[in-house]
């Protein structure tokens, strides 16, 4: 296991750990390996963290990303659903199923929530998106201009947000901003925009989305097909490309804003929402090969008023 060199510095890790929930200091004991400091922190609860990361030492193993990454994934899913209260107030519920426990927090003049990214919080109103964490109660504001999507650049090391401009010739200009740094810079053109209606999914190395057959209606007159209904992106270098939805094409009337893009099961998945009486799930069985099979067919009575 690699672990960040920040680790020489710590001399036994309980005694911090004892100092942060104890008034005494009296602890005595030899030191621990270093594998096994890094594998108590990266299981301790996300509140036990913030708590641990007063100490300059622990800062930086706790703020690296490699870190983060680990506890992510060791971490339990804590499911949050969002209603609107007032016309500028947002109320959020995290149910927490191992510590059963509903917290609740309010958010002020948002519109919506977006998404979630890494344990973060998405939520946009008409000319800015909010990056709150939950945890620590922070959050930063992004000017919201054709934003799709955040993910962390692999290259760059930094939250990064992409967002996507039509240009006058048909096309769109693919831009990104790094978090940390600060910086914007233009990386490439794109025939395809991506929706952003929701925030990507990120799977195999790529972000996913649904075609906006608006904006591409906009730049060229017509819905996109469905043979580029799908829109990949590679978050290392930033390649774009699409691939056709599953089941049939949608002939003349476009219908992919009825269809949506999900993770199940560690796979991508396709949910086709556009047929009268039936909702299609589809799982991307073969990523590499592009193998789609029907899952689900759920059928959906019609409402009776």
């Amino acid at each position: 296991m690699k672990v960040s060199s920040s680790l020489s510095g710590v001399r036994f890790l309980l005694r911090k750990i004892y100092k942060l929930f104890s008034r005494s200091t009296r602890v005595k004991g030899p030191d621990l390996p270093k594998e096994i400091i890094y594998n108590i922190l990266s299981r301790l609860p996300a509140e036990c963290l913030v708590r641990c990361a007063r100490d300059t030492q622990l800062r930086g193993i706790t703020t690296s990303p490699s870190f983060v990454e680990t506890h992510l994934r060791l971490a339990t899913p804590v499911i949050a659903f969002s209603h609107d209260h007032s016309v500028c107030e947002l109320h959020v519920k995290f149910i927490d199923k191992t510590a059963k426990k509903i917290t609740k927090r309010n958010y002020y003049c948002l519109d919506g929530f977006y998404g979630s990214y890494n344990g973060f919080l998405l939520f946009r109103s008409p000319k800015v998106l909010y990056m709150c964490n939950p945890i620590t109660e922070q959050n930063i504001e992004i000017p919201y201009a054709h934003i799709c999507g955040i993910f962390f650049h692999p290259a760059y090391m930094e939250y990064t947000v992409l967002s996507v401009c039509p240009l006058t010739d048909g096309n769109f200009q693919v831009s990104l901003h790094g978090l940390l740094s600060d910086r914007q810079r233009a990386v490439s053109t794109f025939t395809h925009p991506p929706s952003n209606e929701k925030t990507p999914i990120i799977l195999n190395g790529n972000l996913h989305w649904m075609v906006c057959d608006k904006a591409y209606k906009e730049a060229n007159g017509v819905k996109a097909d469905c043979s580029n209904s799908i829109v990949l992106c590679n978050m290392n270098s930033v390649n774009f490309s699409t691939i056709p939805h599953p089941g049939d094409q949608c002939g003349l009337r476009k219908k992919h804003n009825q269809m949506e893009l999900m993770e199940m099961e560690g796979r991508l998945c396709f949910c086709d929402a556009s047929l009268n009486r039936n909702i299609v799930i589809w799982i991307l069985e073969d990523y590499e090969h592009r193998i789609w099979v029907k899952r689900h067919v759920i059928m959906v009575d019609p409402l009776t008023l």
